[in-house]
C-alpha cells in the first residue's frame, strides 16, 4: 500500500496524465473501452464482446461465492465520495460491533483488481499501458501504477459488473 507521501508525489504526474487528451482520459486510446479484442461499439456505446461478459460473469461468480452466507434483508448502506473523506473510517465505526460477513459489499476497486490481475495473466495489461507511461520508468513504475493510476481509467469502470449485480438483486 502507497503512503499519503508516496500518493502526495505522484499526484502532479497522474494530474499530468490526465488532463486535456491525456493518455489516461477515459476516452484514450489506451483504455479498456477502446480495446478491441474486449470491447465494441453500437450506436456509440461500448459493449463487452462475450469472451469480455464471459471474464465478467466470472468474476462476480467468484465475488458471490465469497459472500453466500450474506443476509438478504434488502437493506443497504451507502458510502461515496473522493478520497479521504473519511469512508473507511465511517465503514470501521458501523461495523465495529456488527458481523461483517452478514453484509455483501460491493467496492469497485475489488472488481477493478480483479480485471487488472486478469489482464496481467492473459498478457494484456501491456496493451492498456499507454507509452507516455511505458516510457516513465520500467515495468516496475508501470506495476505500481496499475491500481492508484492506471486502473481508474483503464479498466471498464465495472459499470457492467455494477448494473448486473444490482440487477440480479431485484430479480
Amino acid at each position: 500500500m502507497l503512503t499519503p507521501h508516496e500518493i502526495e508525489a505522484r499526484r502532479p504526474y497522474l494530474t499530468y496524465l490526465s488532463i486535456g487528451d491525456g493518455p489516461l482520459q477515459p476516452d484514450a486510446p489506451h483504455a479498456t473501452v477502446n480495446t478491441r479484442r474486449w470491447f465494441r461499439r453500437i450506436d456509440g456505446v461500448p459493449v463487452p464482446t462475450s469472451a469480455r461478459r464471459r471474464l465478467h460473469e466470472q468474476i462476480l461468480g467468484q465475488w458471490r461465492a465469497a459472500n453466500r452466507h450474506v443476509a438478504r434483508e434488502r437493506s443497504a448502506i451507502v458510502m461515496a465520495g473522493p478520497p479521504g473523506t473519511g469512508k473507511l473510517s465511517i465503514h470501521e465505526q458501523l461495523f465495529r460491533d456488527r458481523d461483517q460477513r452478514r453484509w455483501r459489499e460491493l467496492d469497485a476497486n475489488v472488481f477493478k483488481r480483479c480485471l487488472l490481475d486478469a489482464a496481467l495473466a492473459d498478457g494484456t495489461f501491456e496493451e492498456l499501458v499507454p507509452p507516455e507511461l511505458r516510457s516513465a520508468g520500467g515495468e516496475e513504475q508501470v506495476l505500481s501504477f496499475r491500481v492508484v493510476g492506471v486502473a481508474p481509467s483503464r479498466v471498464d469502470r465495472l459499470s457492467v459488473c455494477g448494473r448486473r449485480t444490482r440487477c440480479r438483486r431485484r430479480r
